[in-house]
């Protein structure tokens, strides 16, 4: 599996490496603090799957969407910024049968001429 990008986000204090098998983008996480809550996460768990991510056109709307049918986001409030810039939120595990889910939006792109 070829390595297609790298990036440290510092202010979720994570280092991340992504690489493109046929149409699906697998994105490899690394805690860059011991203090990371993926460290207690390691410890308990090991290494493997963390979450599952989801690409949204508009983060808002399916937030409320899901609030709708009961599905709260993880620790009550969007995650904030991501990788590249894009918008990102985890919903509550109780309400995805123990599953933690990403929501991401790519970061809007200012219209043209504009």
């Amino acid at each position: 599996m070829k390595v297609s990008g790298r990036e440290e986000i510092e202010h979720l204090k994570v280092r991340v490496a992504f690489s493109e098998v046929g149409g699906t983008r697998i994105e490899l996480i690394s805690p860059s603090s011991g203090d990371h809550e993926l460290m207690q996460h390691l410890k308990e768990q090991g290494e493997g799957l963390h979450h599952i991510a989801f690409k949204v056109r508009d983060i808002k709307q399916s937030l409320e969407e899901l609030n709708k049918m009961g599905i709260r986001l993880a620790e009550g409030r969007p995650k904030g910024k991501g990788h590249g810039g894009k918008e990102i939120a985890f919903l509550n595990q109780d309400d995805t049968n123990g599953v933690l889910i990403e929501l991401c939006q790519e970061k809007r792109q200012k219209p043209r001429g504009g």
